[in-house]
């Protein structure tokens, strides 16, 4: 889904969505967006490009990926142009909160670091308050969810290892 929110504090449910089914996103700044300025948020969950920029990306499975943005007469602002930071929540099905989750924030082609679980309201630092992954930041683009994928393959590296050993002798 691709979707633009408007001002304040917004709530987007999916298309198709139940009745009365949680908001998919929730965006707030701390004095609100002005009416002539939209969050544009943008699902790459499946696009190769960005999936190819994530540190660790053959042992982790992708979960979500959103590239966000603001934007202001159609062209791209910074976080700093409306307040300096934002809070965007992003809701985790009942599978993901299972899950043990990475969030790594891909700015540009270059950087990308993880945001870490921490602190409400700490910059690069991100809180699960119920059933949403909340954070807070001061520049945006794209924000990847992937789960850590259990070590199934280290017996492997271990029998190698044996196998190894034993041809030697």
């Amino acid at each position: 889904f691709d979707f633009i929110i408007k001002a304040g504090e917004q709530n987007f449910v999916e298309e198709g969505a139940p009745e009365g089914a949680k908001p998919s996103v929730v965006v707030s700044t701390p004095n609100g967006l002005s009416p002539d300025v939209a969050l544009v948020v943008v699902d790459k969950t499946e696009d190769p490009e960005v999936i190819a920029k994530i540190p660790e990306k053959d042992s982790v499975n992708v979960e979500k990926i959103f590239d966000i943005s603001l934007e202001k007469n159609g062209d791209n602002i910074q976080v700093s142009e409306v307040g300096g930071l934002i809070t965007i929540k992003i809701l985790l099905d009942e599978e993901l909160k299972t899950k043990d989750l990475k969030l790594y924030h891909i700015h540009n082609d270059t950087e990308v670091s993880e945001i870490v679980l921490g602190e409400a309201g700490k910059v690069n630092q991100y809180v699960i308050d119920g059933d949403y992954a909340v954070i807070t930041i001061d520049r945006l683009s794209e924000f990847a969810f992937v789960s850590v994928v259990p070590s199934s393959f280290q017996w492997w590296i271990v029998v190698a290892g044996v196998l190894g050993a034993l041809a030697i002798v």
